[in-house]
């Protein structure tokens, strides 16, 4: 599968979401909104992933007391395709 090797990317593992229990501050007046804004706005960040500078192939969601939002973000299936790993970050 990777026949130069070794390969580097880009994780970011400290991601907080809309409705974690602490440090939930996204725009949006509704949750919904909320989490549309959040998605849109790693969409924008990530890109389509064709960018190594900028394509995060792990994100680590943070919660520092429930790991709710992880299995929110794995079952609805909106992360950029580049995201090869979701991990959840207690």
């Amino acid at each position: 599968t990777y026949p130069r090797g070794s390969i580097w990317r880009r994780w970011d593992l400290h991601l907080h979401t809309p409705e974690t229990k602490k440090n939930s501050n996204f725009d949006g007046s509704s949750i919904e909104e909320q989490w549309d804004n959040f998605y849109k706005t790693i969409h924008e960040y990530v890109g389509d992933g064709s960018d190594p500078l900028k394509a995060i192939a792990a994100i680590g969601v943070t919660d520092y007391l429930s790991i709710d939002n992880y299995f929110k973000i794995k079952n609805e299936k909106k992360l950029p395709g580049c995201v090869k790993l979701l991990i959840p970050n207690i």
